[in-house]
């Protein structure tokens, strides 16, 4: 039908309507061929077609879109019902006019088996899946085997290469996705995968580690062991050559102007200096150059935390009231009455400094077959410095366990008073920096042989149990003061007739006799030496000259951990000998050797020949040796087999004792304190970078660095000082 335009655009609310007739049928007014108006998109800027042509929807049979009468742009029109859109022509074609049998043509997902075939008659499409793999060909709507499985992929230039492909959704091609310009592709047991590259094929390097030559694969993106280099080299520059640090052995440089050249690698360092003439601080004796970095993993420098006092609220010092004023004054105390329950104390009074006693009304309230425990009920209520809630408790573990274990590793008790027991008075005189106390250079002389009163016997006096506070703390702490009862006691028996004739010897090398005290609050199995703790969290304060100190630190929580150093070193020493051996659960110690270092300990005079281990070895070896040992506990396994094995470099083993629930042997890594929050060795080594710029003098530091490829080199700078090195395992 040949169109003619008859009129002139009529404007109607603001469109222009262009006004056609059929040449044949139709005059001015008939209906437009375009839809209603409000029905059409808005042009789109840019795009043209041929006036009402028309099209079928890729996606969607039961659509076509028809081209605006102005050529810009389509709208999108729905088939009638019973109809679809005919691809050849762009028109809707009634389903029921047939079709051409034996037609086929893909239905459904691309890549699936199914498809539709013409009925013979012509009538309708009727499914007739592919068979078994088969998919269906969209170009000829035939079942053709797949090229590809849903999701494969292939490396289309080899190993190396950027061209990747996948396979395309109708499964009958691959399609290319290369990979971005900094990965290629690498062929995986189920097709490939784009890898970032990171080498040069066949480019050699060192393991991190430096144990190990690796070479880059023939893809670039893995390295590969090429080559394992033995504990006597080091890799260095891509290859293995000979190191002055094998690994995993301990090798040792003394100052002054002491050198090594340091492979590449990961180190452990201890650094150890011998000096007891005083524990002032010193220039940090090494110097380490070359290409030095922290180790992987290694933690950010933390300050040093202020020290911890003894776990809740016991007071840091655990310190023994000066010697008392000797002379003969009638009437003083008499042994304890064996059957009383109350009995007068005369309590050296700290302040005064044992000239002064304070006279206690006590109250017997249990009585063991070792220990009487005693509360002062001067001025106190009963049962508020000693609950009968613990009463059970605190005896069983101080008769069963303290004062037996004790006496196992320092001796038995001293008996002055003929009353077979040691009697430990709970009282709310004592000042709040002193933990408790026993006073033998006082307590074990006769009544009359001093011109102050004091009690006759073997006597601990403490504070009363406060409120929240343990009995496995209270024993623990009892632990201590026994073992220095026992100790003093035996070194004062010679000159018990006379208080004027005991020597200065008997109670010096201060923090060395506090040391071995509080080694057995480590043994007596009721929590951990707690002194201990706040020596290896505060290794600052470390110095040998305390150790035989003339006397004791004032400030209270130094004052504590110059006790745990003591602990530390009287440990070491104790363990050397061969410490004790732990049976049935902790019920029972038996001297495994460690017995005889506290006889030569307790029998010889002050000074520093006697702290030694029993094997000899000179103050400048075994001190270095101790450093050592405290190394290795955080090393583990990363030491060669000789030097785990090496029994200079030993502490004992720290087991749980299943009868109180506590802790036998040294107190050195968090699993062996209650309710720590950490794990592991309690003292690490710093990272080199976070080393601090002095040293004690007789002190120690544990470092740690790593070496990079170019090496490096370390130098002691002070004469006093020996360096241990230990080139780490991975």
């Amino acid at each position: 039908m040949r169109r003619l335009v008859v009129g002139a655009r009529l404007r109607r609310a603001g469109l222009a309507v262009a006004i056609t007739v059929s040449a044949s049928t139709c005059l001015l007014g008939c209906p437009s061929t375009d839809p209603v108006p409000a029905e059409i998109p808005p042009p789109v800027p840019g795009t043209s077609c041929e006036p009402n042509a028309q099209r079928c929807l890729a996606d969607d049979a039961q659509s076509f879109e028809i081209c605006r009468a102005d050529g810009r742009g389509w709208f999108e029109k729905t088939c009638p019902t019973g109809s679809s859109c005919d691809p050849s022509s762009g028109t809707c074609k009634s389903e029921s006019a047939g079709c051409e049998p034996g037609a086929a043509k893909c239905t459904g997902s691309p890549g699936t088996a199914a498809r539709s075939v013409c009925t013979a008659e012509g009538t309708g499409w009727n499914t007739d899946s592919c068979a078994g793999d088969m998919v269906c060909d969209p170009s000829t709507g035939g079942c053709v085997a797949p090229v590809c499985d849903a999701g494969e992929s292939r490396c289309d230039g080899g190993p190396a290469d950027p061209d990747r492909s996948t396979c395309a959704p109708d499964r009958l091609s691959f399609s290319s996705t290369p990979c971005s310009d900094s990965a290629v592709c690498v062929a995986t047991n189920d097709g490939s995968k784009c890898v970032t590259s990171i080498c040069t094929p066949a480019e050699v390097i060192c393991s991190s580690d430096h144990t190990s030559v690796l070479r880059c694969d023939s893809t670039g993106t893995l390295f590969e062991l090429a080559d394992a280099c033995t504990d006597d080299e080091a890799c260095q520059m891509g290859a293995c050559a000979s190191s002055q640090n094998p690994l995993g052995d301990v090798v040792r440089v003394q100052g002054p102007n002491g050198s090594l050249a340091l492979s590449p690698g990961r180190y452990a360092v201890a650094v150890v200096n011998v000096d007891v003439s005083g524990d002032d601080m010193i220039t940090y004796p090494v110097d380490v150059e070359g290409a030095v970095v922290d180790p992987p993993g290694a933690p950010a420098a933390a300050p040093i935390a202020p020290m911890s006092t003894a776990k809740s609220g016991t007071a840091a010092m655990l310190t023994h009231v000066p010697e008392p004023q000797q002379g003969t004054v009638p009437g003083s105390p008499s042994a304890f009455p064996a059957d009383a329950d109350e009995y007068v104390f005369q309590v050296p009074d700290y302040a005064s400094g044992g000239t002064v006693v304070l006279t206690r009304t006590a109250k017997l309230r249990a009585s063991g077959q070792h220990v009487n425990l005693w509360e002062d009920q001067t001025t106190a209520a009963p049962g508020s410095l000693l609950p009968d809630a613990v009463l059970t408790d605190l005896l069983a573990r101080i008769d069963t366990a303290v004062i037996p274990r004790a006496a196992a590793m320092v001796g038995e008790p001293t008996d002055v008073d003929d009353n077979g027991k040691i009697e430990i008075l709970f009282t709310d005189v004592l000042p709040s920096e002193v933990a408790a106390f026993s006073y033998p250079s006082a307590t074990l002389f006769a009544p009359g042989s001093f011109t102050v009163d004091y009690d006759f016997g073997e006597v601990v006096y403490t504070h009363g149990l406060t409120q929240g506070q343990q009995t496995w703390e209270v024993a623990t702490l009892m632990s201590h003061e026994i073992a220095q009862l026992i100790y003093l006691g035996r070194r004062m028996t010679p000159f018990l007739d006379d208080p004027s004739t005991v020597p200065s010897w008997v109670d010096a090398d201060l923090y060395a006799v506090e040391g071995l005290a509080s080694v057995a609050m480590g043994w007596s199995g009721q929590s951990w030496a707690w002194p201990t703790v706040t020596a290896l969290e505060n290794p600052n304060e470390m110095s040998l000259w305390r150790l035989a100190a003339p006397s004791y630190i004032q400030e209270p929580n130094a004052n504590l951990a110059s006790y745990g150093f003591g602990t530390l070193v009287q440990e070491y020493l104790f363990d050397q000998a061969g410490a004790m051996k732990v049976q049935a659960g902790g019920s029972v110690l038996e001297d495994a050797g460690g017995l005889a270092y506290v006889e030569a300990f307790s029998t010889q005079q002050s000074g520093w020949d006697r702290l030694a281990p029993l094997d000899g070895r000179p103050l400048s070896s075994w001190y270095v040796d101790f450093a050592t040992a405290l190394l290795l506990v955080d090393q583990e396994s990363k030491v060669s087999a000789d030097t785990a094995s090496d029994t200079r470099y030993q502490f004992a083993d720290t087991v749980e004792d299943t009868a109180f629930g506590g802790f036998i042997g040294p107190t050195l890594r968090y699993e062996h304190v209650f309710d720590a929050t950490g794990t592991g060795a309690i003292l690490k080594p710093s990272p080199w970078t976070s080393h601090p710029a002095e040293l004690r003098r007789g002190g120690l530091s544990l470092v740690e660095f790593e070496v990079e490829d170019a090496g490096a080199s370390l130098s002691v700078t002070e004469g006093a000082t020996t360096v241990v090195v230990i080139r780490r395992k991975p």
